[in-house]
């Protein structure tokens, strides 16, 4: 068997590393080392011989005179300066209000936006570039520079830098309409579902399910249980045959010294630390919580839509319009799944709808519930869960369970007998 220690290390390093890719200075650092190794180039070009024929020939393109030269780079530097920070401030105002508006849930992918990364990392490298062309001009006492070609790219480094403005304030005009957030949390939440459906159909049909007396093994900290890291199991447990039935669904929360699994057999000591090093558990359910998470957003968003302060119903039908048709995927993952990992079997329970109904419809209802067009909206998004064919069972009591509760918040909260009526027959029909 591999040394699990050394094998574990490896993962820590493999999880750092994904946090500094993932980081918002990561593009912007890569591009300025970019820029300064360009910098650095082009001033070894202008020694060449034959940068002198490439001068010659294009001469009246490029700015021989010192003080033209050093009247260029600060008009540059003050230019392109002035376009970063007033990017980096439409970038906060932005974060502002999508925090505001719609959900602080939604900064974290508006910040990671990679296309906006690329531009800043541009301006702060293209700073750099036109900096150290002014020091090296200043440096000199001759009257004449010798850096026409450095300073005709400094001038198309400016034009570019134009350019790039340009689309960055399309594009974060763009990120911050709520019809293009809505339609990006879809999109995410889509692609994990159907990851999920995919992986679905190489697992066993059977699962492994044990007595209420079987052994436990508890958690060693408190978060949200987020999956298992299915690959230390194989190395570690690799010459052993291991069944495990985990007692959490995915983006359920878990407890300190609470039972976290079941065993066939006691695990010893170092089994069992080993085993809980590699379970995915999280204070921050968003940060991998796959659709799980995207649902949520889209309940934040509704909620905050139907606060008195925003009091925007269209933002709240748009956003159920897609958590009914997410929903309509969700359904049809499995509620427990058996994992074949080398020679370890894990049951995971991939889905508990009951918890995921509590948390994203639950506060909807309490908000919406004197509201007759959004109670519809409702109505007959789990009307249509309810009627469709091949359900799981208990999906179908925890579909039927919400509809009742909206059927009473309707009686007991919407005033108008009419608008009750209409929205009894969507759900009796």
């Amino acid at each position: 068997m591999h040394n699990p220690l050394s094998f574990l290390g490896q993962k820590t390093f493999i999880r750092y590393y994904s946090k500094v890719v993932k980081s918002i200075a990561f593009f912007p650092i890569l591009i300025c080392i970019g820029f300064t190794i360009l910098t650095f180039i082009m001033l070894s070009v202008e020694k060449n011989d034959m940068a002198a024929d490439l001068k010659e020939k294009i001469s009246y393109l490029l700015i021989s005179d010192v003080d033209t030269a050093r009247t260029l780079m600060s008009a540059l530097i003050g230019g392109v300066f002035t376009l970063t920070v007033f990017s980096f401030s439409m970038v906060m105002v932005v974060l502002n209000q999508a925090s505001t508006s719609f959900s602080p849930r939604l900064l974290p992918g508006l910040i990671s936006n990679k296309k906006h990364q690329v531009i800043l990392g541009v301006f702060i490298g293209t700073l750099l570039y036109f900096i150290i062309i002014l020091i090296y001009v200043k440096s000199t006492e001759n009257t004449e520079s010798n850096l026409g070609l450095s300073l005709f790219v400094a001038s198309i480094l400016g034009i570019l830098c134009l350019a790039f403005f340009v689309f960055f304030i399309h594009s974060i005009s763009q990120s911050i309409q709520i019809h293009n957030i809505i339609k990006k949390i879809n999109r995410y939440a889509q692609e994990s579902i159907q990851n999920l459906l995919e992986e679905q159909e190489s697992y066993d049909g059977k699962t492994l399910s044990l007595e209420d007396g079987a052994p436990v093994i508890r958690s060693n900290r408190s978060g949200y249980f987020q999956g298992i890291k299915r690959d230390v199991l194989e190395e570690v447990f690799e010459d052993k045959k291991i069944g495990i039935q985990m007692i959490p669904a995915y983006n359920q929360f878990v407890w300190e010294g609470k039972p976290i699994a079941k065993t066939p057999k006691v695990l010893d000591r170092e089994e069992t630390d080993i085993f809980l090093s590699t379970l995915d558990i999280r204070i921050d359910r968003h940060s991998n919580g796959g659709y799980f998470a995207e649902l949520i957003k889209l309940k934040e968003i509704c909620v905050k839509a139907m606060s008195p302060g925003i009091n925007d119903p269209g933002t709240a039908i748009g956003s159920l319009d897609a958590l009914g048709s997410l929903m309509r995927e969700v359904k049809k993952l499995e509620p427990s799944v058996l994992i074949r990992q080398g020679t370890t079997e894990i049951t995971v329970r991939q889905l508990d709808m009951k918890l995921l109904l509590n948390d994203v419809f639950k506060q909807i209802r309490l908000y919406a519930k004197k509201d007759p067009i959004v109670m519809e909206k409702l109505a007959d998004i789990f009307k249509v869960l309810v009627s469709d064919e091949q359900l799981n069972a208990d999906y179908q009591r925890a579909f039927e369970k919400t509809l009742q509760k909206l059927q009473d918040d309707i009686e007991n909260n919407v005033d108008n007998q009419a608008d009750q009526e209409e929205i009894i027959e969507v759900i009796e029909s």
